[in-house]
């Protein structure tokens, strides 16, 4: 069964669900069979020394789910390469790239008086520097972990961020919820079948 990586409407505690470990674990079971999905392949983990460095840089402390997923592959090796619905899973390096980029622009003023048309949960920043990118796909746009949710919303969330668009989609309460959705789109995995 191939799952859609859109918010469902489906109460969140009733989604089948796979923690970190197991989604990596599936994953990789997969590639051994399809290397060429994910250009370049997988980035071994990153350190704890790599991730307190992010941290820092970034001014927040990441989730917990986030930081395991790091700590089993620390992004894909071809930044460029797509896989996750058409955008490439960054490494610590790329995290950091892509929200100074953005940090920059907030700083310049260039956002100053825009706002977004969020999903319930969202602020309606343009970009908020409390959102951390976690994918690009080469055009200006990334999927970011929200450390500053809108009341509704979860500390830890994923939203689309579009360069050129006001839509802020929340497309998953967690990064933990999202890796599982895209490791069942890829593998064409059932997870309920899996969990019997």
């Amino acid at each position: 069964m191939t799952i859609e990586a859109k918010h469902s409407t489906e109460p969140e505690s009733m989604q089948p669900h796979m923690k970190i470990a197991e989604s990596w674990s599936c994953l990789n079971a997969w590639l051994q069979s399809m290397p060429d999905a994910i250009p370049g392949g997988l980035n071994a983990p990153a350190s704890d020394d790599e991730i307190q460095i992010l941290e820092g840089a970034l001014g927040v402390k990441l989730p917990e789910d986030f930081i395991t997923s790091l700590k089993t592959h620390g992004g894909q090796v071809d930044q460029d390469g797509v896989c996750f619905e058409g955008e490439s899973l960054l490494d610590v390096k790329g995290i950091l790239n892509e929200w100074t980029c953005w940090r920059e622009i907030v700083v310049d003023g260039l956002f100053d008086g825009m706002t977004s048309d969020p999903d319930d949960g969202v602020k309606d920043d343009w970009f908020n520097l409390k959102w951390i990118p976690i994918t690009k796909n080469g055009m200006g746009d990334c999927l970011c972990i929200d450390l500053d949710p809108a009341p509704g919303g979860t500390v830890g969330q994923v939203v689309r961020m579009l360069h050129d668009d006001d839509r802020r989609e929340r497309v998953a309460a967690s990064f933990e919820e999202w890796l599982c959705r895209m490791v069942m789109d890829i593998t064409g995995l059932d997870v309920e079948e899996q969990q019997k």
